[in-house]
Formats: C-alpha cells, structure tokens, sequence
C-alpha cells in the first residue's frame, strides 16, 4: 500500500470512495441523506484538488484506492 497526493487520476476511486460511505448514511438516515452521484463527487473532488489550500491524500493497494484524507488549511485571524 503506499498513500499518495491525489490527483485527477484518482477521481473515479475517490468518487467511489465518497458513495461507499454516503451510503451508509443515507441507510441510517434517508429522510436526511440523498443517494451518492458518483459524477458530482467527481467534480467536486476536482474542484478540491484545484485549490492551493485543500489537500487530498488517496491510499492505493496497487491501482485500486481503499482509502482518503483530506485537509484544508486556514489562515484565520
């Protein structure tokens, strides 16, 4: 396994990643919770990874990604 900073290859398995767990919530909580959109993930975590203060890692066990962490860094005063 080795755990990298993401990148636009990684958006599908992040994508994927995400719907794994937002679908726990939606069978814990449908009322609240929607079904996972695999595209808007994506595009979300493409927009994420533009930004110069949001970072992502992505853990891969060889090409598959089993996991993620992401962090923002704030400069507040």
């Amino acid at each position: 396994m080795e755990i990298l900073d993401a990148t636009g290859a990684h958006l599908d398995g992040l994508a994927q990643l995400n719907a794994e767990v937002q679908a726990i919530h939606v069978a814990f909580d449908p009322g609240r919770y929607c079904e996972p959109d695999l595209s808007a993930m994506r595009a979300w975590f493409a927009t994420i990874l533009g930004r110069p203060d949001d970072f992502v890692l992505v853990a891969l066990d060889g090409d598959l990604a089993v996991g993620y962490a992401r962090y923002v860094i704030r400069d507040t005063p």
